[in-house]
């Protein structure tokens, strides 16, 4: 993915297409400069020394050099996030609620849902996955079907494609005939 590394003033920076990036050897955080084309090497290490990078013996990144205690030696872990979860009662009332919904606005005989309705509207409302709904729907209730309408307009394009064919098909030969570039 990388090219190999990009020597500046003896330290390397990353080329990736076209963005240069360079790596704190101390916390691994990283900056890149988006390029037009490649530099020489004084610029990139003018550009990043002006942004507070310190390339000496080890790359150091502007946080890490300002820092006054011991430099880190790993990357710090982020503090764990405290996430609410839903009860079970809680998804059990939203399934319920979604077949509810599957069995009012679903029509089995026509394989279809009213109008406004949808596996993806029924997920919405209810806060559950859309696959979870459409694998419920399939399951209790059925496939979706093509309204008939749909089934005809299919068939309609389809005589026309092939009309289109033979229309191209006896022009070419006409053009050929005539010594015409098609």
């Amino acid at each position: 993915m990388a090219n190999p590394a990009y020597v500046t003033s003896a330290r390397p920076v990353e080329i990736c297409g076209k963005t240069a990036r360079l790596e704190c050897e101390q916390c691994g955080g990283h900056e890149d400069w988006k390029l037009d084309k490649l530099p020489p090497p004084n610029i990139l290490h003018k550009h990043f020394a002006t942004r507070g990078w310190q390339m000496r013996k080890r790359i150091i990144c502007p946080s890490c050099a300002s820092r006054k205690d011991k430099p880190m030696t790993a990357t710090p872990k982020p503090p764990l996030a405290i996430v609410a979860t839903e009860t079970a009662d809680a998804i059990k009332a939203k399934r319920r609620e979604a077949h509810t919904a599957i069995e009012l606005y679903f029509d089995i005989a026509k394989g279809a849902y009213r109008e406004g309705y949808s596996d993806e509207r029924i997920a919405k409302d209810t806060g559950l996955s859309v696959d979870w709904v459409v694998k419920r729907r399939e399951e209790e209730f059925g496939p979706l079907k093509e309204p008939d309408e749909l089934v005809e307009l299919r068939k309609q394009l389809t005589a026309a494609a092939e009309t289109v064919a033979a229309i191209e098909a006896r022009f070419n030969k006409l053009c050929i005939a005539k010594g015409w570039a098609a």
